[in-house]
């Protein structure tokens, strides 16, 4: 399940990164008109909004952008980690039965040979 997440959210901000990276490639060699490669990418309005609120904007981009590496570190150590093994299985039954106690490595090898 973590899996099929995992792999969808790569998928979906991957294509949206690709898809921006080629609008920008393409924007800057002109093929939305010449006069649009001279143009700032950002509009008048988003200019001047950054302009009037600097005190607070540019700190809160940083704290973001530090949240965001910090998140991205984060994934990625769980990438790394080996998931852990199975020493000793226990068995459980409702009742009067007791537990079965199966070490990891008996059971892959009764698995192995079943199949």
């Amino acid at each position: 399940m973590i899996e099929r997440v995992n792999r969808a959210f790569l998928l979906v901000i991957g294509t949206v990164l690709l898809a921006l990276g080629v609008v920008g490639l393409v924007r800057s060699y002109g093929g939305f008109g010449a006069d649009s490669e001279e143009e700032p990418v950002l509009g008048r309005s988003v200019r001047r909004f950054v302009a009037d609120n600097t005190e607070w904007f540019w700190p809160l981009v940083a704290i973001l952008a530090v949240l965001i590496a910090f998140l991205a570190f984060r994934w990625l150590l769980a990438q790394l980690q080996r998931p852990p093994s199975l020493g000793v299985l226990q068995v459980r039954r409702e009742g009067p039965g007791g537990v079965t106690r199966i070490a990891g490595g008996g059971l892959r090898e009764a698995l192995v040979s079943d199949v």
